[in-house]
């Protein structure tokens, strides 16, 4: 027969690796926000083309969640222009985002 310590060592590391396995496989949620341009011409197209190209770069399945854009828009006030950095900040917080990609072109 086992020893009530032994049970109780080896069922404390089995809870232990089970937790540990549980926190390591969750998956990452990722805002991304669209880029701003500061460009003296006309660059719309690269800021739609990166906005578009991002999320299926950054994904990764059972690892990493990028939140769909359109998600973004309907929590922002209508006929807002420029985000400011406590913006993005807050809209991710309401859409659980444990990282924000944000930059400009």
């Amino acid at each position: 027969m086992m020893n009530k310590g032994v049970v109780w060592c080896i069922l404390v590391c089995v809870i232990m690796l089970v937790s540990a396995s549980g926190l390591s496989a969750r998956e990452m949620r990722v805002l991304i926000f669209d880029f701003d341009t500061h460009a003296a011409e006309d660059v719309q197209h690269l800021r739609s083309g990166v906005s578009a190209l991002l999320p299926s770069r950054i994904a990764a399945p059972k690892s990493i969640v990028v939140i769909d854009a359109s998600s973004v828009y309907q929590l922002l006030p209508r006929g807002v222009q420029h985000l400011t950095v406590q913006d993005k900040l807050a809209t991710a917080k309401k859409l659980s985002a444990d990282y924000v990609l944000s930059g400009s072109i």
